[in-house]
């Protein structure tokens, strides 16, 4: 199936390629940082991260009725999902 949607889906090789050789230089960088950098200084600055996201996931525009055409059902799946999403990180 992978490759019949590579062949004729909207998979672009060129991109994921490119996005998964900077994603491992970043893994192995960030374990080097990881090693040198003291515990107390990591835990503070995931803190600041998870403090960060949690105010991005407040500030985001609302999506509201008026700009779907759903059905009850879907809407309040919709909603749900999104609230999951900013509890979940």
């Amino acid at each position: 199936m992978f490759t019949s949607t590579c062949v004729t889906g909207p998979v672009k090789i060129r991109s994921g390629l490119i996005f998964a050789a900077f994603g491992a230089v970043g893994a192995l960088g960030g374990a080097e940082l990881g090693l040198i950098t003291p515990g107390r200084t990591l835990l503070f600055f995931f803190g600041i991260l998870m403090i960060v996201v949690r105010f991005s996931c407040l500030g985001e525009k609302s999506v509201t009725r008026k700009n779907l055409t759903l059905s009850g059902k879907e809407w309040f799946r919709l909603k749900t999902k999104r609230r999951e999403a900013c509890y979940l990180g």
